[in-house]
């Protein structure tokens, strides 16, 4: 885009109504009315920062370059809006991630922002930058913090700037900051005094990072999708299955993530075992895979969204209400209204159940694929052949943003650990770009590293199936580590955040803990207190010490 147009200067609307009527108009998929309120008042929505409002437009447009024009316009209105879920998830779609990359680099070029700002489109866009955040605006130095993950700078800032504990946003950094310092003393301190202020997730992680997993989970119980059901459906949603008679015609309802799908499903025995009608909600690409390994449960696919835009809306445009498109399509609500006496959240139920394991047989995963089971049966037989060691690998997830790339690793950090180690490393990153490819490419004289010939981001059967014939797994907290824990493969965690410490408890290994829900998985002992570097040196140096002990 070479020049950014903005039409006229002044309101269609008065201006208090112009904001709602672009959300509500949203929310009920009018989306050429969308449009058309902020095309005509682009200019004055920038001016007053009103970035969710045209991040609306953009939502709502099939065309790429309107689809630029308001992602531009959002940006230049307030720099906050990289912050937005929306725009994480625009980051990673297909079909956006371009338009994306674009608009940030329109912005940082066009110079119409001020270099403080460019500093953190800059920084959100992945470049390296010599910061002296001391000499920062103390809000853009914290946000620029929580990019690179500089917690130990937060905590100075508030220290040195006398930062007011009243402002949310930095309530919130700092308390992150204390988390993933390890300064729990401090964080509690902070939850006595400040819960109210908290968000719900640092409320869950304070938990979580003291290995305390039942108040996290029951901390969950006040998301915001619990409440609003608590309010549209007060009479079927539950959340205590406790009482509830076996003879229940019940629905248990997955949320958040596929790799929360494959965690949870190990409280399915004990469900099945509970209730003679139970039904699960999954996500579609987990549908095959969880029928396979559960015969006599009845799972629905359900197609889950963070982010309804003007191509996926027909899934979701007969909700009860617009938010419930994280937890449920139409053909769900459909089944919720008509057809069931209860439901509940799978998060709801954990504290009241076990996980438990089925012992899979890996000829009855790919039963019914048998071709894509001949190709990576010959794939397997081909690195075999070597004699080395086979490691499956995941660094990161498809999705980045504050608060989750902490726990994400660098390709490159991960090559050059392995390097010269003898092992063979099989790739199960499912979005792999050309930066990646390139990285691997220049350690290709030190590594045998390879792509298997599946689809790693949608036929989990497949991958699953090529997982049980590894040796070893290492992967980052994504939806490949969860599905690795089903494979029955012995795996690595690759973590130094506190925030895991409710997975993982003492297990008779000097070395290492052993996850809450996959006996299989395992993590450097002591981790929370590891660099990532160090976090890699130890995890591979265990996978030699366990082929050495063989």
């Amino acid at each position: 885009m070479s020049s950014f147009s903005i039409k006229r200067l002044y309101y269609s609307l008065y201006e208090e109504k112009l904001v709602t009527n672009i959300i509500e108009s949203y929310k009920y998929f009018s989306f050429e009315k969308v449009k058309e309120l902020v095309d005509d008042n682009l200019s004055l929505l920038i001016f007053n920062r009103n970035y969710n409002a045209i991040l609306k437009g953009a939502l709502s447009s099939e065309d790429e370059e309107s689809t630029l024009r308001y992602l531009i316009g959002a940006i230049l209105s307030n720099v906050k809006v990289l912050d937005t879920v929306t725009f994480a998830h625009l980051s990673a779609s297909e079909k956006y991630s371009s338009t994306v990359q674009e608009s940030l680099s329109y912005c940082i070029d066009s110079e119409l922002l001020s270099k403080s700002d460019r500093l953190i489109l800059a920084t959100y866009m992945g470049e390296i930058l010599n910061v002296n955040v001391m000499k920062l605006n103390p809000h853009i130095a914290i946000r620029y913090c929580l990019m690179v993950e500089d917690w130990s700078s937060i905590i100075k800032l508030y220290k040195k700037e006398r930062l007011n504990y009243n402002n949310k946003n930095v309530l919130n950094s700092i308390f992150m900051a204390c988390l993933n310092m390890g300064d729990l003393a401090k964080a509690q301190f902070l939850y006595i005094n400040n819960k109210e202020k908290l968000s719900n997730s640092n409320v869950c992680n304070y938990h979580f990072s003291r290995g305390d997993f039942i108040s996290g989970y029951q901390e969950m119980k006040d998301r915001d999708m619990s409440m609003k059901c608590r309010v549209i459906f007060p009479d079927t949603y539950k959340q205590s299955i406790e009482s509830l008679p076996n003879d229940e015609n019940i629905i248990v309802l997955n949320s958040w993530g596929v790799g929360d799908d494959i965690r949870y499903s190990t409280l399915i025995p004990d469900l099945s075992k509970k209730f003679r009608k139970l039904q699960i909600t999954c996500e579609p690409r987990l549908y095959s895979l969880f029928k396979n390994i559960y015969p006599r449960v009845k799972f629905l696919k359900t197609r889950r969204t963070k982010v309804v835009t003007i191509d996926n809306f027909k899934e979701y445009n007969n909700l009860l209400s617009y938010d419930l498109h994280h937890l449920m399509d139409n053909t769900l609500v459909t089944k919720i209204s008509d057809d069931l006496e209860h439901f509940t959240l799978i998060t709801d139920v954990v504290t009241q159940l076990k996980p438990s394991l089925i012992k899979l047989e890996p000829d009855k995963i790919l039963a019914e694929d048998l071709d894509n089971k001949l190709l990576i049966d010959n794939f397997i037989s081909g690195l075999v052949e070597k004699h080395k060691p086979i490691v499956g690998i995941c660094w990161r997830s498809m999705i980045s943003g504050t608060g989750r790339n902490s726990h994400y690793f660098d390709l490159d950090s991960l090559l050059e650990c392995v390097k010269n180690r003898g092992v063979i490393l099989v790739c199960l990153q499912y979005d792999l770009c050309s930066e990646d490819q390139s990285i691997a490419e220049r350690y290709s004289e030190y590594i045998d590293y390879y792509v298997p010939p599946i689809d790693l981001k949608n036929d989990f059967s497949s991958v699953l199936y090529l997982m049980m014939r590894l040796d070893f797994i290492v992967s980052a907290g994504t939806a490949v580590l969860e599905l690795a824990g089903l494979s029955g493969t012995k795996t690595f965690l690759l973590s130094n955040s506190y925030m895991q410490r409710y997975r993982f408890s003492e297990c008779g290994n000097a070395l290492t803990l052993t996850d809450h829900w996959f006996s299989n998985i395992e993590i450097v002992k002591d981790f929370e207190k590891l660099s990532k570097p160090k976090i890699l040196r130890n995890t591979f140096n265990l996978i030699k010490k366990n082929i050495d002990e063989e």
